[in-house]
């Protein structure tokens, strides 16, 4: 049996945005040092409903609350074939859900978070694209790519992304930080060739790897270091130390140092589908990539992205099944569209 729901006031930082959905908002709360001595979870969900007195607006990431909670253990159904509410829950690392309760205390307090700071610059780049994009229906998805707000994101469309198997392409990860990195590795090499024909003495290879690195984190910082964002680092960060130290490994090799890097920084990740899916689908894409190589000709860029979409698709369908009953036959011709739309276009 659960122990009785307790009604207590907490502190904390709002690093995420909040999830409208009718009736409440829904944010997990950072709570403070002070709050956690008194034995309340590091990490809350939080649930504001209309009944509890809410403000004109929603918190926003980068804010203190003090809020009066009524705290419960974090449960939930786990029916077969269905979604494991508590498992997420624990993936989370959320150690309670709660519901605001109406008091005088509920309000927010003076300053920026110390616990999450690019919380704010989140919160107003939000603003300022939510000010250049509105009423469009891309706005949404320039939110979520940008700085991994998906709140916005309409139920219906995320509906539709699974239904097509293209929901990978709004949860930044090692696609959406290899859209930052190879370009910014790019700019490295153009800086270094510059340095070199100047005089200056540098390694092109090591400065263009930096180069991505720093942008990679910062878009990382940006998107709120999820934990799909966060394995993508550790993988962008491991190839910059093995480049730095001119190491060979072998692809087995950095594949399985880039798992024990993720495991160390995040030892849940596998309880989380996408830390499968993630790393089959590399698995796919080299075996494709190796394949396609030792055939006797090369193939276009056209050729090349039908065979690797069809074997992306065969390569996943255990998994995704085994993980979400069920496979998006469409998820092949509507990725040959979707990819090159989000990564050159949106």
């Amino acid at each position: 049996d659960s122990p009785d729901p307790v009604d207590t006031i907490v502190s904390g930082s709002v690093c995420d945005f909040p999830r409208e959905e009718p009736g409440s908002w829904r944010f997990v709360l950072t709570t403070d040092a002070e709050s956690r001595g008194r034995g309340v979870p590091a990490h809350v969900q939080v649930n504001w409903y209309d009944s509890s007195a809410r403000p004109p607006a929603a918190p926003e990431p980068g804010q203190q609350w003090r809020l009066s909670l009524r705290l419960r253990p974090p449960r939930g159904l786990s029916n077969p074939g269905g979604f494991d509410y508590e498992r997420w829950l624990f993936a989370q690392h959320i150690g309670a859900t709660a519901s605001v309760r109406e008091s005088t205390v509920n309000g927010r307090l003076p300053g920026n978070t110390p616990a999450c700071p690019a919380a704010g610059w989140r919160a107003l780049i939000a603003r300022r694209i939510g000010a250049a994009l509105d009423g469009r229906e891309s706005a949404p998805y320039v939110l979520g790519l940008a700085i991994g707000a998906y709140q916005a994101l309409p139920e219906a469309e995320w509906a539709r992304l699974r239904r097509t198997g293209t929901i990978h392409l709004i949860s930044i990860s090692g696609f959406h930080i290899a859209l930052v990195a190879g370009p910014a590795a790019l700019l490295g090499l153009v800086l270094a060739r510059a340095l070199l024909a100047m005089g200056w003495r540098c390694r092109p290879r090591v400065l263009a790897t930096l180069a991505a690195l720093l942008a990679a984190s910062l878009y990382g910082a940006l998107a709120g270091f999820s934990v799909p964002t966060a394995r993508s680092l550790v993988a962008v960060a491991i190839v910059a130390a093995v480049t730095t130290w001119r190491r060979a490994v072998t692809g087995p090799e950095l594949m399985a140092s880039v798992v024990l890097g993720v495991l160390l920084v995040e030892p849940l990740a596998p309880l989380v589908p996408g830390f499968w899916l993630s790393f089959a689908g590399v698995i796919v894409l080299t075996a494709v990539g190796m394949a396609l190589r030792t055939g006797s000709a090369r193939p276009g860029p056209v050729r090349l992205l039908m065979v690797t979409q069809v074997g992306m698709t065969v390569g996943l369908a255990p998994l995704l099944i085994v993980f979400f009953g069920q496979l998006p036959l469409s998820g092949t011709l509507a990725n040959l569209v979707a990819v090159p739309a989000f990564s050159f276009v949106l």
